[in-house]
């Protein structure tokens, strides 16, 4: 039992030696506190108005910019008055455009779908945004 204790007291003594060399090692390393820390009075968060504002506004403008490469690029003539603006001569007949109803209904089909798409695509990212707003925004705080 002697010989336990005295295995036990040497052990807490080299423990001690130890933690005396790294105390007068450390001897310039403290850190004072200059300032105390301060709680922010409201909470910090992103400024959705802005985010969403800044979004739009920047899909707006590269939205135009695409549609005005795109009718820069484009150099068909699309009617007669195009091509008598660019070519400044007498035009002797032109084809007529022919539509047939398959045409018709497939273009209108092909909108529809578009549309429909569209729609369903902004319902479902303002949905998801909603859910997401909510479910971080009160499920975080509790």
């Amino acid at each position: 039992m002697a010989r336990s204790k005295y295995v036990d007291l040497s052990g807490r003594l080299a423990t001690a030696q130890i933690s005396q060399d790294l105390e007068n090692r450390g001897q310039g390393q403290h850190l004072e506190l200059l300032y105390p820390p301060s709680v922010p009075e409201t909470p910090t968060e992103p400024k959705r108005p802005m985010v969403i504002g800044m979004g739009a506004g920047l899909g707006l403008l590269l939205g135009i910019a695409i549609a005005a490469a795109r009718e820069m690029k484009d150099t068909s003539l699309k009617n007669l008055k195009d091509v008598r603006a660019y070519t400044q001569i007498a035009i002797l007949g032109s084809v007529p455009l022919l539509e047939n109803d398959f045409v018709v209904r497939r273009r209108k089909r092909m909108a529809w779908l578009g549309w429909t798409t569209a729609c369903l695509l902004a319902v479902i990212t303002m949905a998801g945004s909603v859910v997401y707003y909510y479910y971080f925004h009160y499920a975080t705080k509790v």
